[in-house]
Parts: structure tokens; C-alpha cells; sequence
């Protein structure tokens, strides 16, 4: 993840009601597991299930339909200052009770870095919502057990501004960070989600905007298949 990825990540529209921090920090402090800049080493990641409800804000009423994305992603760099790879991404959508749930997984892999404050976030995306991100808000994180703090909990959801330029703003945001997941593991295993704020993207004319998320129609050429995805 680069610089500016984290920049706007850290001001992005998130839901804080719940917690004391959801955003990620600009640039986080090591945690032990750290790796020197450029080295690389193989160890076991893993996360509990991932489960919770989705609500909306003003009425309480749960939410079907929400697309969610879970990526658990691993710090290093210069500074410690951008991901560099993601041991796990994951996709879902709530249910007609506003559920959610991601299934326990464990996976090996080698990367220049290692977990940090922020992993898992958890995004939640649905068209007149505002784009929400709940993320771990621990110093470190222990890669056998990449599970958050909010896990189960009632997660809130806002209804999205009235304000043109905050609603593209946050389309913008959510764009880059698939973008960032696509070049260090690939969307394969995130065709709903990416799809359909692919197409949002493209009701929002967001290209206009400098989005750079390719419309359904392209994003084949990112392994995506949005003909077939609903």
C-alpha cells in the first residue's frame, strides 16, 4: 500500500460509535513480528471465525444484502509504512437478519513484513449506505490469531451524505484499496464485492473522478468476471 493509499484510508468515513479508533493509523508502529525492510520470512497466519450483524444507524433495523469484504493485511516497508501483502481476503454478504459470518482459516505465506495495528478490516458496502470500514484497533496483532476485538458485535451502518463530493470521496477510497488487494493478491476471491462497486463506480460516473477501479465491463482484464458475478 503506498502513502497515499494510507493517507486517505485514515480519513476515510468510517463508523466510530462502537469503537475507540475503526480508522488505520498513517504509519504504524512495528509490532515484534516486524520484518526488516526487504527480508522476507515464512511463518502461519490465521483468524477465528469473523462473524457479526449489521444494523441500520438511525432505525436499528438490520440490513440484507451488504457486501462485505474482509482482508487481513501484513505491514513493512520503509518505516513500516505501507502493506505489502494480504495472507487472506474473503467475501460475503449479510443476510435478511443483517448477518455475516466468515469462516476460521489458516494459511502459510512469506512477505517483507508482518501484522500490524489494523488487520482484519472489514468493509461494508451497499449503494445509499455510507461506505463503513471496522478494523482491529490493537498496537499488534498475533498472526495465528488475526480475529478483532468487535467480533459478533452490532455494526452500524449510516445512510450515505447527501454530499456529492463526500459520496465520491468514499467511492474513491474503497476503489483504491481493492485496486491495492488486486496487485499484491488478485480479486478471485472477491467477484460480488468488487463487481458491485464496480458499478457503482459507473452509476456515479466516478471515472470522471479519477477512480481507478476499471468499469464491470474491463475488469476482466483483473480476473474478474462481472457477467457472471450478481
Amino acid at each position: 500500500m503506498s502513502r497515499r493509499f494510507s493517507s486517505w484510508r485514515d480519513g476515510l468515513l468510517v463508523t466510530t460509535a462502537l469503537f475507540s479508533s475503526c480508522a488505520l493509523p498513517l504509519t504504524p508502529a512495528c509490532p515484534p513480528l516486524c520484518e526488516p525492510s526487504g527480508q522476507t520470512t515464512e511463518r502461519a497466519y490465521g483468524a477465528k471465525s469473523v462473524y457479526g450483524t449489521v444494523v441500520d444507524a438511525a432505525t436499528g433495523e438490520p440490513i440484507e444484502g451488504v457486501n462485505v469484504l474482509a482482508e487481513w493485511h501484513l505491514w513493512g516497508g520503509a518505516e513500516n509504512g505501507k502493506i505489502v501483502g494480504y495472507p487472506k481476503v474473503l467475501e460475503t454478504t449479510t443476510d435478511v437478519n443483517g448477518h455475516f459470518e466468515f469462516p476460521a482459516w489458516q494459511a502459510h505465506g512469506s512477505y517483507a513484513g508482518g501484522p500490524g495495528p489494523g488487520a482484519p478490516a472489514v468493509w461494508f458496502f451497499k449503494p445509499d449506505y455510507q461506505i463503513t470500514v471496522f478494523s482491529n484497533n490493537l498496537e499488534a496483532v498475533n498472526p495465528l490469531d488475526m480475529t478483532p476485538r468487535w467480533n459478533g458485535r452490532l455494526l452500524k451502518m449510516a445512510r450515505a451524505s447527501s454530499d456529492a463530493a463526500v459520496r465520491q470521496s468514499s467511492m474513491l477510497g474503497l476503489s483504491v484499496a481493492i485496486r491495492d488487494i488486486h496487485e499484491h493478491s488478485g480479486l478471485s476471491a472477491l467477484p460480488r464485492f468488487v463487481c458491485a462497486v464496480a458499478r457503482e463506480n459507473e452509476r456515479q460516473k466516478m471515472a470522471n473522478h479519477g477512480v481507478p477501479l476499471p468499469p464491470p465491463a474491463y475488469l476482466k482484464s483483473w480476473g474478474v468476471d462481472c457477467a457472471a458475478s450478481p
